[in-house]
């Protein structure tokens, strides 16, 4: 019987968790920059993210500012940029505006 009991607190206790951690969340925008002078001409993918609790901001945008190669994979290089982990907020709460 007290096994039983200490199972079921214990299962709680982890799903409430699970609930907590579910509310926290990634927004993410990124925008393409182009600077251009005499003789180079620079193309870079500026990347902001923020962290949030529900609907409360819990940072200012953290901005990431990449040198983009040509022909190369923007989708790719923003994911690997990223310094808050996908792991914990969930993926389908993260937005990727343009």
């Amino acid at each position: 019987m007290v096994e039983k009991i200490k199972a079921t607190e214990e299962s709680v206790r982890r799903e409430s968790l699970n609930e907590f951690l579910g509310d926290f969340r990634v927004e993410e925008r990124h925008y393409m920059r182009e600077s251009k002078s005499l003789f180079l001409n620079k193309k870079s993918m500026v990347l902001q993210e923020r962290l949030f609790f529900r609907n409360i901001p819990l940072s200012n945008w953290v901005e990431h500012e990449l040198t983009v190669e040509e022909g190369g994979d923007l989708g790719h290089l923003a994911k690997a940029c990223s310094i808050f982990s996908k792991t914990l907020a969930e993926p389908s709460g993260s937005k990727l505006l343009t």
